[in-house]
């Protein structure tokens, strides 16, 4: 989608929405829906529990990380698992971008047992990674988590 030029609404819920209005207008194209591996994302997934979602849709979230099982977060021992909590797409840019920015804990979803957390200074990490792509400062090994991410859209019909 083109949020930019289009003004459209993002987020989890608005990702629900358009993957209904598709199955109820009978889309056959191909279509991989992704949601954040956070709180927000598994919430608005479930409503798709009950739908009969047609062999052309896949819905799936991010991959859980190994970076994301013990990631400085604002809480009393100072490291958590986040995923499942808080792993926006930030999380898939390389740890060198996100140089430890920690997460902070937010609201709790009673729906799914589970705080909502957000990571700090998300702007700041957006540009550190768009510097490194301008900047052709590549290196495999910082590509870990997005590598998993399009290893999971690749093989999402196989």
């Amino acid at each position: 989608m083109n949020f930019g030029e289009l003004n459209l609404g993002g987020g989890a819920s608005f990702l629900v929405h358009n993957i209904k209005s598709f199955i109820g207008s009978g889309i056959k194209n191909k279509i991989i829906a992704l949601f954040d591996n956070d709180t927000a994302g598994l919430k608005e997934m479930k409503q798709l529990d009950n739908l009969k979602i047609p062999d052309n849709i896949k819905i799936s979230r991010y991959p859980d990380i190994k970076l994301a099982k013990s990631y400085p977060t604002i809480t009393s021992d100072g490291k958590k698992n986040i995923n499942g909590i808080a792993c926006s797409i930030e999380m898939y840019l390389g740890i060198d971008v996100l140089k430890n920015q920690p997460i902070k804990l937010k609201g709790y979803e009673n729906s799914i047992g589970k705080f909502q957390g957000e990571i700090l200074e998300k702007k700041l990490i957006q540009k550190r990674f768009e510097k490194k792509v301008k900047n052709k400062e590549i290196i495999s090994s910082e590509w870990i988590e997005m590598k998993e991410l399009l290893d999971l859209i690749i093989r999402a019909w196989q």
